[in-house]
């Protein structure tokens, strides 16, 4: 009875997607080579959705997504440039409005978050906190005062020579003994907690990567055109780094987004754990091949389509070039 979330929360990320397309995509050129691979990519998921989904309403649902996609798109590319502010105000406002829908009006405690759902939300906040995170961190560690800079240094080190799966352990079983004895916080949130400090200090060692990149003279032009320091990171400095970051920076978002399925060791029922459930099942029993096979489609898909973004991405901003 509480799938009316999910599914809702599905349709918000389907219709953003679907403008995103439209107004990042360039007009396609149909040749029979693009109209046969779309033919073949169009059947193979028709018979996927068929083969894996056996209710006539989830199928419409799915079907649902797609026609959301394609309407988002088309009604991205008649609105052209003025659909680019009302997106990007959509994505910053997505994720507070999708936990207003999983936690609001009696909704989804975080210890009850399984499944695909679960991945996501973990990424999710991995991602978005610990990217403003690793700023901090990288411009800490260039920093000139020596106590942010050595705390800095500590934190990166301290969260990048552990393994994620030893940190994830470590919240739940060693941070309750380290706390006070009327504080609890709940397993979920702690995880999430290590998790965005491992990513941010890998974050923070790209970006400082990337600021280390930086030609002197654009810090000497800056300087010249009486900028402060902060002015000059904010508006000459940090551009030209993250944008040198792009291809790496994202590359480390797909580990992360994988990583998620680590969540098992701390008895989180994530997309893998589902699929190996599944196969447990009298339903599905001794059918862990199509489980495990199905589950790693959806983590294929789901990196792919982030890589194909970040290309695009790399594109348009001209990375690589002078």
């Amino acid at each position: 009875e509480q799938a009316w979330r999910v599914w809702a929360s599905a349709y918000l990320v389907a219709a953003l997607a679907g403008v995103s397309l439209g107004a990042t995509a360039r007009r396609p050129r149909l040749t029979t080579r693009r109209v046969a691979g779309g033919t073949v990519a169009a059947l193979a998921a028709t018979a996927i959705v068929s083969y894996t989904v056996e209710t006539v309403l989830v199928r419409g649902l799915v079907v649902g997504l797609v026609v959301i996609v394609v309407a988002g798109a088309a009604a991205s590319r008649l609105l052209g440039r003025r659909a680019r502010r009302p997106l990007i105000a959509g994505w910053i406002a997505l994720f507070p409005v999708i936990m207003i829908i999983v936690r609001g009006f009696g909704g989804v405690a975080p210890s009850e978050w399984e499944g695909f759902f679960f991945n996501l939300i973990a990424a999710t906040v991995g991602i978005v906190v610990s990217f403003p995170l690793g700023l901090l961190l990288a411009m800490g560690r260039r920093s000139e005062l020596p106590a942010i800079r050595f705390a800095s240094v500590g934190f990166i080190e301290l969260f990048r020579g552990v393994p994620l799966v030893a940190w994830l352990i470590f919240s739940k079983f060693v941070v309750d003994l380290l706390l006070p004895p009327q504080m609890e916080i709940p397993d979920i949130i702690k995880a999430f907690l290590v998790m965005t400090f491992f990513s941010a200090a890998y974050v923070g060692e790209i970006v400082r990567g990337g600021l280390q990149g930086v030609p002197q003279g654009q810090y000497e032009a800056a300087r010249a055109l009486g900028l402060s320091s902060s002015r000059m990171m904010v508006l000459v400095v940090l551009p030209q780094a993250l944008r040198s970051t792009i291809p790496a920076m994202i590359s480390h978002f797909i580990s992360l987004f994988k990583d998620t399925s680590l969540f098992t060791a701390i008895e989180v029922t994530d997309l893998l754990a589902a699929a190996r459930r599944s196969a447990s099942s009298l339903q599905y029993f001794g059918k862990d091949m199509e489980t495990l096979l199905f589950a790693g489609l959806i983590f294929w898909a789901v990196a792919f389509s982030m890589s194909r973004w970040s290309q695009r991405l790399e594109v348009r901003l001209g990375v690589g070039e002078r």
